[in-house]
């Protein structure tokens, strides 16, 4: 597996954090505008969830 693949989903966390604190948003509000909770939108932050698509 290329090794740009596996560190994906921390940078991705990180631009997400980076995002949202420069607009001010909690986690709570970016998870209700994303239909997410809170805890989900912490663990993407953190590169420990990846994010799925619309179903």
């Amino acid at each position: 597996m290329p090794r740009h693949i596996i560190h994906q989903p921390k940078y991705l966390g990180e631009n997400l954090r980076r995002l949202r604190q420069s607009r001010d948003w909690t986690l709570e509000r970016l998870g209700n505008a994303a239909g997410v909770t809170k805890g989900y939108v912490s663990l993407v932050e953190s590169g420990k969830r990846t994010p799925i698509g619309p179903r």
